[in-house]
């Protein structure tokens, strides 16, 4: 998102890899979370499985993460536009087009928390 941190899996699962190695190397049992997923979408699934990518190829393990977490947005995936824009590292112009009258849809949200759990599976 350009509006936050705009890394790329690479970069993310660099980052993600200090920090989860200091914050366990000062206290081995906190739980280090992934930064919050802003909506569930193929987009979204896809950066994430871009970053588990990257840090395997890094670090030849799967990504230690202790707790995932999602914000519930039901925003607009498309560049230059409002909403969350298009993950970095991903080459399409737009994604989910949500609508501002579509922000407190409860199916929606309810349909991304439930596209979430089963990704994790």
């Amino acid at each position: 998102m350009i509006w936050q941190d705009d890394s790329t899996p690479a970069e993310y699962a660099r980052v993600y890899h200090e920090v989860y190695g200091l914050l366990k190397s000062v206290d081995p049992t906190c739980q280090v979370a992934i930064a919050g997923v802003s909506q569930t979408t193929p987009l979204r699934l896809q950066y994430l499985d871009m970053i588990l990518e990257a840090y395997r190829d890094l670090y030849g393990e799967m990504m230690p993460v202790d707790v995932w977490n999602v914000h519930g947005f039901i925003l607009r995936e498309e560049r230059g536009s409002w909403g969350v824009e298009i993950p970095p590292g991903l080459s399409v112009d737009q994604g989910r087009l949500f609508e501002i009258d579509e922000h407190d849809d409860m199916e929606i949200f309810y349909e991304q928390i439930m596209a979430f759990r089963r990704w994790m599976k």
